[in-house]
């Protein structure tokens, strides 16, 4: 979740504990694209239903009319475009607590962020030998809660965690292993996953370009390549010297992965 900052960026006290999501609310992943609302969210017994709707009123009357859910009980997850967010990593020599790694990102906002005196918003992730610092300028944040008004948005997140929710979900990797994920749409996004780090290559060419500059970096790095294409990128991969081990994911409904991600927030990521 995005913590607001105006101009002055230097630590004034540590970061207070996370809050948890309530038991009673149905956190719902809804994505804005073509003027519609891709949404997903999980019944009680765990069952993932995916849908799109024009507006807040059809998807409450839905949720109310097949599912009984009240629209006070629902909260609405979204992520911001991965060209408006910053992102910085800084490899921990040593394990940190708490107050230490609050005080390592304030001197990354403070020395790394470029400041042109606008306020931002920016979240942080603390996972083994890493710190991944996320930041946005509070206009553009602004600009993206804007189009789900209607929503009254509660969360906004970045695209990586949002994309490797919505792959752990699907596979449950074992704590073992070191995958590449590779996520196919208007972009492909490979994030390189262990447990102790995360790396992440944007491309803005297709898979089978992005696969052919790519392939060495990531050579022998990697236990297994997961692939999810969405619905509008299915491309025949058998020509592109895949590694043997890699896995293509069924597809879901047109960005249903990505709001998938967004329902899976405030899950672990970790292995099992």
């Amino acid at each position: 979740m995005f913590v607001k900052l105006d101009v002055d960026y230097t630590m004034k006290v540590p970061f207070a504990p996370r809050k948890k999501v309530s038991s009673k609310l149905v956190k719902v992943g809804i994505i804005f694209i073509d003027n519609c609302f891709f949404y997903s969210f999980f019944k009680q017994d765990g069952e993932l239903v995916c849908g799109k709707v024009e507006d807040r009123m059809q998807l409450e009357k839905q949720l109310s009319q097949q599912f009984q859910l009240e629209a006070k009980h629902l909260l609405y997850i979204s992520v911001l475009p991965i060209h408006l967010v910053w992102h910085k990593r800084y490899l921990c020599p040593q394990a940190l607590t708490q107050y230490e790694v609050a005080q390592q990102v304030y001197s990354m906002l403070e020395n790394d962020v470029p400041n042109d005196g606008m306020p931002i918003w920016f979240d942080y992730v603390y996972q083994g030998q890493q710190i991944d610092l996320y930041v946005v300028k509070q206009k553009n944040a602004e600009a993206e809660l804007a189009k789900y008004r209607q929503f009254d948005l509660n969360i906004l997140d970045v695209l990586p965690r949002v994309l490797l929710r919505a792959f752990y979900y699907e596979i449950q990797p074992d704590k073992t292993e070191t995958l590449l994920y590779c996520y196919c749409a208007e972009q492909t996004i490979f994030i390189l996953y262990s447990s102790l780090k995360t790396e992440i290559v944007v491309s803005q060419s297709s898979l089978a370009q992005s696969w052919s500059r790519f392939q060495e970096r990531f050579a022998n790095r990697f236990s297994k390549m997961v692939i999810y294409q969405e619905q509008s990128e299915k491309r025949d991969l058998s020509q592109l010297g895949l590694p043997e081990n890699h896995i293509l994911l069924e597809a879901k409904a047109q960005y249903a992965f990505l709001s998938l991600g967004c329902a899976l927030w405030g899950e672990g990521i970790g292995a099992k």
